[in-house]
């Protein structure tokens, strides 16, 4: 009986940490990194957290530039980028 009890848990660990690790690469596509051990460590509520983070790469591309994002003129008409 202990052997199933050992690999309920270790299919639902896997689960677990694979879901983690998904709900990391969707918080890094919104903008984000570092939430595999919220998602870990808090089960569900670190999930919907991660659902419920807003998307700052649109914020990002809809704000108006900025000095870092804007290109600086050289005196001859050239463009540096930064």
């Amino acid at each position: 009986m202990r052997f199933i009890y050992i690999i309920c848990i270790l299919v639902w660990l896997v689960i677990h940490i694979s879901v983690s690790d998904k709900l990391q690469w969707i918080a890094g596509q919104k903008g984000y990194g570092g939430f595999f051990w919220w998602c870990f460590w808090t089960g569900p509520a670190g999930w919907a957290m991660v659902i419920a983070l807003p998307d700052r790469r649109k914020e990002v591309e809809n704000s108006p530039p900025t000095f870092e994002r804007a290109s600086v003129q050289k005196p001859d008409g050239g463009s540096l980028e930064k």
